[in-house]
């Protein structure tokens, strides 16, 4: 069997993240775009992330998407808005490692059309070790997805 590969870009927001929130008193703005194509569906949203430190260990995040598909026509409009707190439980210069949860309220602003209608809650827990100047992190957690023909995972 033959495989193909391509490029990938990558960039918040992030299916995974790391435990260091935003520095004290400064923001971090991204810019973001991901889409997909399955037959004859296109679907996707683009937006900024905005992070912002207002005390040490914890980062304020919202992220404001424009979505878009193909399905039944061409639609544009609010995607589903998510707020965020990330407060970091560990960091130890010692060991050079930290902790942080990162729960999030995902908003039903998109309607049906962009989303399942109604408020889920993501609660991920993210670790990172530091090796010199190489960092290794990652993480997991638990969607609360509620409405019909949704499922937590």
């Amino acid at each position: 069997m033959a495989g193909v590969t391509a490029p990938a870009l990558a960039g918040p927001p992030y299916d995974t993240d790391d435990p260091e929130p935003t520095e004290t008193g400064h923001w971090e703005i991204y810019m973001f775009a991901a889409g997909k194509r399955a037959a004859h569906l296109t679907e996707g949203s683009g937006g900024l992330d905005l992070n912002y430190g207002p005390v040490k260990g914890v980062q304020l995040t919202a992220t404001l998407p424009l979505a878009f598909t193909n399905e039944g026509g061409n639609h544009v409009g609010a995607g589903n808005i998510e707020a965020g707190l990330k407060y970091q439980l560990l960091k130890s210069e010692r060991t050079q490692t930290s902790v942080a949860i990162f729960p999030r309220a995902i908003l039903p602003t998109g309607g049906k059309r962009f989303g399942a209608g109604r408020v889920a809650v993501l609660l991920p827990l993210w670790g990172q070790k530091d090796f010199g100047r190489w960092s290794l992190f990652g993480g997991g957690g638990y969607l609360i997805n509620p409405g019909l023909g949704q499922r937590d995972f």
